[in-house]
């Protein structure tokens, strides 16, 4: 369960910034911290993906677009 998720929208626009203005390895642990908060955010997995992608680990971006759409269908639901 989520800990204290408001913190998580703070922390992935801070690592969407930095992984924007090309500090994308200073940005992955500030993904990882969002999401320690709370895995159930889809956004921050589809962010941290793209910065993934961005530094040519396809694995890893591919499992958090899964990740990510998976979340997004729950919601719908």
């Amino acid at each position: 369960a989520a800990k204290d998720e408001s913190y998580t929208p703070a922390l992935y626009y801070l690592a969407y910034g930095l992984a924007a203005d090309g500090r994308l390895n200073e940005s992955l642990p500030l993904f990882e911290k969002a999401i320690q908060l709370n895995p159930y955010d889809y956004i921050t997995f589809k962010l941290r993906a793209e910065t993934y992608e961005n530094i040519k680990l396809t694995k890893e971006a591919s499992a958090d677009y899964k990740k990510a759409l998976e979340l997004l269908l729950k919601i719908q639901n």
